[in-house]
């Protein structure tokens, strides 16, 4: 079960609302029904609720506190408020178990597949929308982050997202940060950088883009491994079966919280269903074949340094 607070993500969010101004500015976009709905989906893809003898989840991050701090790291670097909404909306479309519904769909490599109901999901909030139009702002600009080479850029590079996930896992996942003055010298080391291809990136110093390759090779090689790929796809096998035996519906998964869903799961689950459920919630390591193919998205990185 997800563990109840987060104490050092959450120095991590204040160490970022430095701005008042930006706080000021995210302040509504934070209300909106589009960004609430996910604080109820975990960073981790369901696996807060998978065997503990397989995962040890330090703290629980939410999509919400991923969004948030995506958006006040790409405040650092620009101020462009367009940049930084698209940061805070880049996961709108994201549904219950984040990746393992890339799984369900057959995309466990690039784990895209739901990104496409992002303009849907965005432009179906009015609340965001009127917030928008007050702040005279495109909502394509919102929908289309990935224009934004700060807020998102494909591997190796280092953008918002993917130094926020970095974090979110060494805080969490693999504890490789434990202590608040480690939280403080990554940030104080970051700078927006120009690529070879003309582009924004996030750029540090020697010490500091050392540390984050540090936490990315290890995330590689004791996390993102055979024994976390069977468990995304045993989860994805049972929402599979479950939206097949009609328990849930695919919009359930947008609409209830991962907590509903596997309440729903145990509560009506049989036969097959039943042996998948306790297998997640019970297996060990010892216990996982090690004939998975790790499934190595995107993990490669380069920092540049200044």
């Amino acid at each position: 079960m997800p563990h109840p607070s987060a104490p050092l993500y959450n120095f991590y969010l204040q160490t970022l609302q430095t701005s008042s101004s930006i706080n000021d500015f995210l302040q509504p976009y934070l209300q909106t029904p589009t960004l609430r709905r996910l604080r109820h989906i975990g960073c981790f893809c369901g696996m807060d609720y998978a065997s503990p003898h397989v995962y040890h989840f330090a703290e629980y991050i939410n999509r919400f506190d991923h969004s948030l701090t995506t958006a006040l790291l790409t405040a650092r670097f620009t101020t462009d408020r367009a940049a930084i909404l698209a940061a805070l909306f880049h996961d709108a479309a994201t549904p219950c178990f984040s990746h393992v519904i890339d799984y369900v769909h057959h995309d466990a490599v690039r784990q895209e597949s739901t990104e496409s109901s992002l303009p849907a999901v965005i432009t179906s909030d009015p609340q965001l929308l009127t917030l928008l139009h007050r702040d005279r702002i495109d909502v394509q600009n919102v929908i289309n982050f990935k224009r934004y080479s700060l807020v998102d850029s494909p591997r190796p590079h280092l953008c918002a997202d993917r130094l926020d996930g970095l974090i979110a896992s060494s805080i969490a996942w693999s504890q490789r940060l434990k202590k608040p003055g480690s939280i403080q010298q990554i940030l104080q080391g970051l700078h927006a950088v120009t690529n070879d291809q003309g582009l924004l990136e996030i750029g540090a110093t020697k010490t500091c883009r050392d540390h984050i390759l540090a936490l990315n090779d290890y995330l590689n090689t004791n996390c993102y491994t055979f024994v976390n790929t069977y468990m995304m796809q045993l989860l994805a096998d049972i929402v599979q079966l479950a939206l097949e035996e009609k328990i849930i519906t695919e919009q359930n998964l947008y609409s209830l919280s991962e907590q509903k869903l596997i309440t729903l799961f145990q509560a009506k689950s049989t036969g097959h269903l039943r042996q998948l459920l306790d297998h997640f919630f019970h297996v060990s390591p010892e216990q996982i074949p090690n004939t998975t193919p790790a499934v190595t998205k995107k993990h490669d990185l380069r920092v540049l340094t200044i």
